[in-house]
């Protein structure tokens, strides 16, 4: 601390052409005003073509779609994505899927990523989605996030919901 203060008094008893550039204030006038703003429905990828929103990466936070953060849960269609409001597998239900089964055109194969580990759903929401001609695919997420934009790729009418992995134990 004493350091500064002498290196203060330092530069205040030389005249101000003598003080060197790098001390001068930063001034927000010489900055751009310009600013930038990413729609998460806008995914034109850098030719212009709209591209399906494949996941890019994942961690115990949340998900990359198209370079975009999304923290928590998700939804994933193949236009677009929403926060999916699931914390942990065991909160999965028939309702909480049921938002692939409005789609139109009808989605083929909804694939969940369960966390770290694959747990078994209710039978409830197997039998749900089967009445609506929707097959399921149950998987970690880190699978299920590989088969998701495998089936994107091949340009299947995949959703699928991906809860992020816990790589801790929560109290």
């Amino acid at each position: 601390m004493a350091n500064v203060f002498r290196c203060s008094r330092h530069l205040l008893r030389r005249p101000l052409c003598l003080i060197p550039r790098r001390f001068e204030q930063h001034s927000v006038e010489k900055e751009s005003l310009q600013t930038t703003v990413t729609f998460i429905t806008d995914f034109k990828d850098r030719d212009g073509r709209d591209s399906p929103p494949f996941i890019t990466s994942y961690s115990n936070r949340g998900f990359h779609i198209k370079d975009i953060k999304v923290f928590g849960s998700v939804a994933v269609l193949p236009s677009t994505f929403y926060h999916w409001r699931i914390k942990k597998p065991e909160d999965i239900t028939a309702e909480s899927l049921a938002l692939f089964t409005i789609m139109e055109p009808p989605i083929e194969i909804v694939v969940v990523g369960t966390g770290e580990k694959i747990l078994h759903l209710n039978p409830e929401i197997h039998s749900y989605l089967k009445k609506h001609n929707i097959l399921l695919e149950v998987q970690d997420t880190a699978n299920a996030t590989a088969t998701f934009n495998f089936l994107l790729e091949e340009k299947r009418l995949v959703g699928a919901a991906f809860i992020p992995p816990q790589l801790f134990d929560e109290d």
